[in-house]
């Protein structure tokens, strides 16, 4: 039982993983992305479509709270 959770854990956290800051053919940022300070604390979260920034973002601080949230639209 104990490999079923644990299989089953890799394979979400992996697909959750694998979902975010990707790359699309011309080098642009697409989809969701996180962007992380240098302590390695979230920094904003949001998604890109061909590189630039689209809907909602929302900016954190060192410590994690949220500082901002904006709205990009075109």
């Amino acid at each position: 039982m104990y490999i079923i959770y644990s299989f089953i854990f890799f394979l979400i956290f992996n697909l959750t993983v694998i979902a975010q800051n990707n790359i699309n053919v011309n080098g642009n940022k697409e989809g969701e992305w996180l962007g992380y300070h240098d302590n390695d604390s979230i920094k904003y979260k949001g998604h890109f479509i061909d590189g630039k920034e689209y809907g909602f973002f929302t900016y954190y601080d060192y410590v994690g709270n949220i500082v901002i949230t904006l709205n990009y639209i075109d």
